[in-house]
Parts: structure tokens; C-alpha cells; sequence
């Protein structure tokens, strides 16, 4: 959790600058830490759950991936069209993405921000190259008319 709200406040002005993406944001301050250590890491095709802020009763609409490191190959995030056949159960370890779902492949590079909607399927591609260490979190993102 961003106690004092230092990161929270630098993600809410980077997704300010972004001037299409919203009349009406807010970054959650309940955040995780992920560091991969090992070569071999990944996370299987899914969707992300929307997060309820206690404190406003907001339900998060967009996940960011703030990335900490560079990875000269591998560990990157690939946004896909759908969730393959093989993968629509959560947690199924044991699917492999065909290339014919991948809409966008997004290396990590380090002070890289990534954001997308829950309902976009996407898979943590496997950790070639460690340490891979990222903070992810939670935005909520009304555009146009849906931002009153």
C-alpha cells in the first residue's frame, strides 16, 4: 500500500497527461510488488478482477503495470484478443498462447507504464532475463459521457 501516496500521486499525473484517456481517474493506493528472481516465471492467459476501494466504494476499471527493470528478452505482457479455448480456466497452467491472439506484445523496460482494462485477456510471458521486478495496481477510468 502506497502509505503516503508519493507513487500513487506520480502514476495519477502520468495518467493525466495522457489527455484522450479519461476526464474523470484515480489510481488506487493498494499496490503489489512483484519481483521474479528465477528464470521461468510467467502467468498463464486470464483476466484481472475489478478491486473495490473502501475508502470510496470505487470499483477499479484498469490494471497498471509500472515496470522497474529492464529485460533485454523475455518477461514482457502480451494483451490478447480473447482468451484461448485451451485457457479459459483460471489458473490452467498449462496453455500456451498461438501468436494469432496477441493484439499488442509489450516488453519490460524499465519506468515503462502499462495500462489496460480488466476485460482484456493477457498473459505474463515467461522470465528469460532476471531480476524482472514491477508494480501493479489499480485505476479507475470513466471516459466521456460515463465520467459525470
Amino acid at each position: 500500500c502506497d502509505s503516503h501516496g508519493w507513487i500513487t500521486r506520480l502514476l495519477q499525473n502520468a495518467v493525466s497527461s495522457v489527455e484522450c484517456l479519461a476526464d474523470k481517474h484515480r489510481v488506487f493506493r493498494h499496490m503489489r510488488f512483484l519481483k521474479y528472481i528465477a528464470p521461468g516465471g510467467y502467468l498463464a492467459p486470464h483476466l484481472d478482477l475489478a478491486r473495490e476501494d473502501a475508502a470510496t466504494g470505487e470499483r477499479s476499471t484498469h490494471t497498471f503495470i509500472l515496470y522497474l527493470d529492464d529485460c533485454e528478452s523475455g518477461g514482457g505482457n502480451a494483451l490478447l484478443s480473447e482468451l484461448p479455448p485451451r485457457c479459459s480456466v483460471m489458473g490452467d497452467q498449462s496453455c500456451n498462447t498461438d501468436d494469432k491472439y496477441v493484439l499488442a506484445a509489450v516488453a519490460p523496460r524499465r519506468a515503462r507504464l502499462l495500462l489496460f482494462p480488466h476485460i482484456c485477456p493477457h498473459e505474463g510471458r515467461e522470465t528469460l532475463v532476471v531480476p524482472k521486478t514491477l508494480l501493479r495496481g489499480e485505476v479507475f477510468l470513466r471516459r466521456g459521457a460515463d465520467a459525470r
